[in-house]
Parts: structure tokens; C-alpha cells; sequence
């Protein structure tokens, strides 16, 4: 595009836009967009799988009859 700027031009026109480098910017901002909103459907998906791990974790801690984790007997990493 910087060594062609001609081109972007050509096809902001044939798109209907003004500008090759405003016609450049409209495609920053939708692919943009469209990367957060696939980070965004990432990070729910790993929430919800995190949910349903403790969840797990819980139910089979029940199950074994294990005393429920308080402050004084939790583990030292889940302390912090």
C-alpha cells in the first residue's frame, strides 16, 4: 500500500469510499473488532470451563466425605 498508494485509491473508489487510506483505516477498525470479539468468545469459553472444573472439584470433594477447605487447613497455595 505505501508502495502502490494508487491502488488502495482504486479500490476505496470502487468500494464507494473517498479515500485509499480511509478505505485502509475501515478495514483496521472491522478487523479490530473482530479480533476482540474472538478474544472475548476465548476468555467466556476458559471461564466457563473453569467453572465446570471447581464445580468438579467440589462434587468429588463431597463425595470422598473430605472436610470442606477452611482457612486454617486450606492448602498454602490456595491461601493466597
Amino acid at each position: 500500500m505505501v508502495l502502490l498508494p494508487d491502488l488502495t485509491n482504486i479500490a476505496a473508489h470502487a468500494v464507494g469510499v473517498g479515500r485509499g487510506a480511509d478505505l485502509i483505516l475501515y478495514c483496521f477498525i472491522v478487523v479490530t473488532l473482530v479480533a476482540v470479539l474472538n478474544l472475548h468468545l476465548r476468555i467466556r469459553a476458559m471461564s466457563e470451563q473453569n467453572t465446570e472444573i471447581v464445580r468438579l472439584i467440589a462434587l468429588s470433594s463431597v463425595q470422598d466425605n473430605a472436610p470442606p477447605h477452611t482457612e486454617t487447613n486450606r492448602p498454602a497455595t490456595l491461601r493466597d
